[in-house]
């Protein structure tokens, strides 16, 4: 069975490239693409995702805040990967407090998001390799 993907991000063309790179593997349906956070969490409410490609740093209802109310929502097979270009522990806490179960960086090789969509729909948790280390940070659970 497919996994089914919604991609969240805010910018056209990197939304595109995202596609194009999932288009390739016939294990991913593409459910949709928003445009922002109130997009992404309506889009989830009606196309109910496995994993849902969430950027960060979007106009309105930021990828955070939108991780936290898909994620509050009665679908329990539903996923968040957050796909951003920050790395520094702010991002990478507030997003795994928000509930995400991955963090992969934009600068990443398309294998890596292919990787990360695939052990994340098998309920794993999936870090990218540089951000693996801000999380593991002992102070990590400190609040900044």
């Amino acid at each position: 069975m497919a996994i089914k993907v919604l991609i969240a991000d805010d910018h056209p063309v990197f939304r595109a490239g995202i596609r194009s790179i999932l288009e390739k593997d016939h294990e991913i349906q593409i459910l949709g693409e928003a445009k922002d956070g109130e997009e992404a969490i309506n889009m989830a409410k009606k196309l109910h995702p496995d994993i849902v490609i969430m950027d960060i740093s979007m106009p309105d209802i930021d990828g955070i805040e939108a991780t936290k109310q898909i994620l509050s929502m009665d679908q329990p097979n539903c996923k968040v990967m957050a796909l951003s270009i920050h790395s520094g522990k702010r991002f990478v806490k507030a997003m795994l407090e928000a509930g995400a179960s991955g963090y992969v960086l934009k600068d990443s090789v398309p294998d890596e998001l292919l990787t990360a969509i695939t052990k994340i729909s098998q309920g794993n948790m999936y870090l990218s390799s540089s951000i693996t280390s801000v999380a593991l940070e002992k102070d990590m659970q400190e609040v900044d």
